[in-house]
């Protein structure tokens, strides 16, 4: 108690006067996060509502973390507001993997609720487990400062808004014991305790066996480690924009240009955080935007000759000038084909630079994963019967003559005319992923997998595949 205190006091997460509306989900984080907030919204002078989100996926349990919550909420005298979506119809329409499209739907139930009730902070239960889990999972995938800075205990949503973690300095033993001590029970969510996302099995298995052979203070030690980077990376930062105007040049429509000369002069770490800036002005975020992508940029200032370009993620085209590196979309009739191909890890993560995308891949049990998941599975998941698949996959590109026999279609069709009906861009036609093995097309990625390796009654074990452009994962 005395621990979280101070952090909002100290950091002022909860300026006197505000108010604040607690995302509850019955867990023992957010469980604690209520307990602590309805006892000190006296002494702190703060106006204290909770929200409950049923994202609609695991049925009567679901409903049944929702009764707790409003049970707890009327026996500590605070404020309850309830609604339920459906993720899974939401990660169908929208093409996101059912994460993702949890967690989109979280946000603005809590935003429009915020803003219905003049809440300035949503407070959310993330803590200092969660924070190593982020940075260990942004660690081996090759993520550069923005990854391992973690999150932070506060973070900016708009004019007068922000989303605070008080909890995030205490660690999840903490908050059990806390718990404990005071009687309070919480819900499980026994999700949590299958391998299925790759966060999963970071807290399930790679966790446990860095602290039992490696340091068995390793969360410690990550989330000191996130601390140390989140302040570096917010001084490089400012120094970044300070510099920016005389480094950029904003163009005409959606190009922007950096001067080479100028560039070059500047340490490496600011080249970066002023490669990033320049991303951003003219895609407006940085999603897909990957550290490899930041250093073609930078290696082709360096080494590429005049007129020389690269493609990046998301239609963006970068080419070099005499004396400028040039950003811009490019127009349609100026993509050119693209050719790649990558092996898949089973199980494991593969990142393809090239469409801007992780895949993880899980082999399970059939069991392991319920009948109702199967169901709602969005766009950028995959489940496939691993017994009937080829011993080894591949990423890659579209390629002429490219069929395959569409889940719920009759007979096989060309990729390209599946492209065609779906009405997607010619000029981003080459960079939808395949899995595949040699010719054989197992899943075109976020549109549909092959019918012959579906899941059947006969299924034993599952291949379960997640694409992902690895933003948003703080909020996993």
């Amino acid at each position: 108690m005395r621990k979280v205190r101070e952090i909002i006091k100290k950091l002022r997460l909860i300026p006197p006067g505000d108010s604040v509306l607690a995302a509850v989900s019955g867990g023992a984080d957010s469980v604690c996060l209520l307990h602590l907030l309805s006892g000190w919204r006296g002494e702190m002078g703060f106006q204290l509502y909770a929200a409950h989100l049923d994202h609609g996926l695991r049925g009567a349990e679901s409903a049944a973390d929702g009764d707790f919550v409003e049970e707890l909420c009327g026996m500590l005298r605070v404020p309850f507001r309830f609604s339920k979506v459906s993720v899974g119809e939401y990660a169908m329409e929208k093409g996101l993997s059912t994460q993702e499209a949890a967690r989109q739907l979280r946000y603005a139930f809590l935003g429009d609720l915020a803003r219905e009730l003049g809440a300035s902070r949503i407070a959310v239960g993330h803590n200092q487990d969660d924070q190593a889990e982020t940075v260990l999972l942004h660690l081996v995938r090759g993520a550069g400062p923005e990854g391992l800075r973690g999150m932070d205990y506060e973070t900016r949503l708009g004019p007068g808004r922000s989303l605070i973690r008080p909890l995030l300095g205490t660690s999840r033993a903490e908050i059990e014991a806390y718990l404990a001590a005071e009687g309070q029970a919480f819900r499980v969510d026994p999700s949590n305790e299958k391998p299925i996302y790759l966060r999963n099995r970071v807290r399930l298995e790679l966790l446990p066996l860095l602290e039992q052979g490696y340091n068995s203070k390793v969360k410690e030690a990550l989330f000191k480690t996130a601390e140390i980077v989140r302040d570096d990376l917010l001084f490089l930062q400012g120094r970044a924009r300070e510099l920016y105007p005389q480094v950029v040049l904003e163009g005409p429509g959606e190009e922007v240009s950096l001067r080479i000369a100028r560039l070059q002069q500047v340490p490496m770490a600011l080249q970066r955080q002023l490669v990033r800036l320049a991303l951003g002005r003219i895609r407006g975020d940085l999603r897909g935007i990957q550290f490899v992508h930041v250093e073609e940029l930078l290696g082709l200032m360096e080494t590429g000759q005049v007129g020389s370009g690269i493609h990046l993620p998301k239609g963006l085209r970068a080419y070099r000038t005499y004396d400028r590196l040039i950003l811009r979309r490019a127009p349609e009739e100026e993509a050119e084909p693209v050719d790649f191909s990558v092996p898949l890890s089973v199980p494991g993560s593969t990142y393809v630079p090239e469409a801007g995308l992780t895949i993880e891949a899980a082999i399970l049990p059939a069991e392991q994963i319920p009948e109702s998941t199967l169901r709602q599975v969005g766009r950028w998941e995959a489940i496939l019967d691993l017994d009937r698949l080829p011993s080894s996959l591949e990423v890659r590109s579209r390629r002429p003559g490219d069929r395959f026999s569409p889940l719920g279609l009759t007979g096989t069709k060309k990729v390209k005319d599946f492209f065609i009906d779906l009405k997607i861009p010619q000029g981003e036609r080459d960079l939808v992923p395949l899995v595949a093995s040699g010719d054989e097309i197992i899943w075109v990625v976020g549109w549909r997998v092959d019918d012959r390796f579906k899941v059947t009654q006969g299924t034993k074990r599952l291949l379960r595949l997640q694409a992902s452009d690895d933003q948003g994962m703080e909020d996993a």
